[in-house]
């Protein structure tokens, strides 16, 4: 059974939506940088790229297999358990020897409370799984278990669908079957598929979009209308990839707006901090101004470093050890604005000299709490998903049950069939 006319209404608008999302493994190897996407209910977007190029991280992310380093991901799902709204595709599972595939399917079943006996038929029917629900998966070649992978994916009835590589999880025996299968699908249910190397038949029957990556950048999209060819397009542009003639889309459009920003009141302290200079050369200097003038040079200069640090890094992607730098920097300044502050209260300055202060303090603090409250929070590291730290750890959660479900289920095959084997 489909959708009704009303949930038919909700099919538009996104399903899954990607706000700056980084990925780095290690010190400071970065696998995803900064990537911004939307995935679209009803949609089936592609990605393809060369050898290292983030798609497959990409869809291990999306697919709720692995954590961002930073940024937000956002699911848009009627269904709340993130186990049972999104499908991933694994290509190849691991599964204790002398199990067999009817314990697996039922195993599933159990875990994602799935008892629509329609629904199973018509799984069972398309990826051609009930012929073999008594054979052992150690027996079981590996045509067979790829699809029986794909099987899997589909009995929660998943809201997204991921697969990666799908050429080596679909035959080309099956692959009309399976593809029209999906494609009824997502007709019926609103659903959206992430498809990362899509041949170019699966592109032309599924795919409405295109996502090209190289070196954890999106470079490229495309629609696929009927003046884009997928076969001659996919070829050229990895050719021109290797050839490094392809650069990303935008230079770091997270940062971006934030460094404008900065830019500006950059310029307004500039400015203030010269009228400052110009009204102090005035005056003859004591040696308390003096050395409350060296703190506001030395801490001057820091925010000089800072702003050159912050424009030379901007200009591609900032990095991870980037942005360690930078925060220490916002760290070091407010430190030296404090001390600038409790030395200033300190002494004792005569009214020509405090009006001169009193006009340019006010647009310093303001300058400082700019990079505290707006900068600094942009260059921490944190993980922020569904706009909720809590739901991390009960994603984390529901993901240790079903692990333990699976194991306590397998054990007990495990010592059936032991029992079998003695009874012989």
């Amino acid at each position: 059974m489909g959708l009704n006319d009303g949930e038919i209404n909700n099919m538009a608008g996104w399903a899954v939506s990607l706000n700056g999302v980084a990925k780095v493994f290690g010190k400071d190897k970065w696998a995803l940088k900064k990537i911004n996407l939307k995935i679209m209910k009803n949609e089936t977007v592609a990605i393809i790229g060369p050898r290292y190029s983030g798609k497959s991280i990409l869809a291990s992310i999306i697919g709720n297999q692995e954590f961002s380093t930073n940024g937000t991901i956002d699911y848009n799902f009627k269904e709340s358990n993130l186990l049972k709204a999104i499908g991933y595709t694994q290509r190849s599972l691991e599964w204790p020897t002398g199990i067999k595939i009817k314990d697996i399917v039922n195993l599933y079943k159990t875990s994602f409370e799935m008892y629509d006996d329609e629904w199973m038929s018509r799984l069972y029917e398309v990826f051609d799984i009930e012929k073999s629900l008594n054979q052992k998966v150690n027996n079981s070649d590996k045509t067979f278990l790829k699809m029986f992978s794909l099987f899997l994916t589909f009995i929660p009835k998943p809201e997204l669908v991921v697969i990666d590589e799908i050429t080596q999880v679909v035959s080309m025996d099956n692959k009309e079957r399976v593809l029209n299968f999906m494609k009824e699908y997502k007709e019926e249910y609103g659903v959206s598929y992430l498809i990362v190397n899509p041949d170019d038949f699966t592109f032309d029957f599924l795919c409405n979009r295109l996502i090209v990556m190289s070196k954890g950048f999106i470079v490229r999209e495309h629609e696929n209308n009927d003046n884009f060819v997928y076969s001659s397009y996919s070829l050229d542009i990895i050719n021109r990839i290797k050839q490094k003639s392809i650069k990303p889309l935008t230079p770091d459009p997270v940062f971006k707006p934030i460094i404008e920003r900065f830019v500006s009141k950059y310029n307004i302290l500039s400015e203030q901090r010269s009228k400052f200079r110009e009204r102090m050369s005035k005056f003859i200097l004591t040696q308390e101004v003096e050395s409350l003038n060296q703190s506001l040079s030395k801490m001057s200069l820091d925010v000089k470093n800072f702003h050159k640090n912050l424009i030379d890094y901007s200009e591609n992607f900032i990095s991870k050890s980037e942005m360690i730098t930078l925060a220490n920097q916002i760290q070091n300044i407010e430190k030296k604005h404090k001390k600038y502050l409790k030395e200033y209260k300190k002494i004792h300055l005569e009214s020509e000299f405090k009006k001169v202060y009193s006009r340019y303090n006010p647009w310093l603090a303001e300058f400082v709490r700019f990079l505290r409250l707006e900068l600094f929070p942009m260059l921490e590291l944190k993980v922020v998903y569904q706009e909720d730290e809590k739901s991390l750890s009960m994603t984390t959660l529901e993901k240790n049950e079903l692990k333990r479900m699976k194991k306590k289920l397998i054990k007990k095959e495990l010592r059936e069939i032991k029992k079998a084997v003695r009874s012989k």
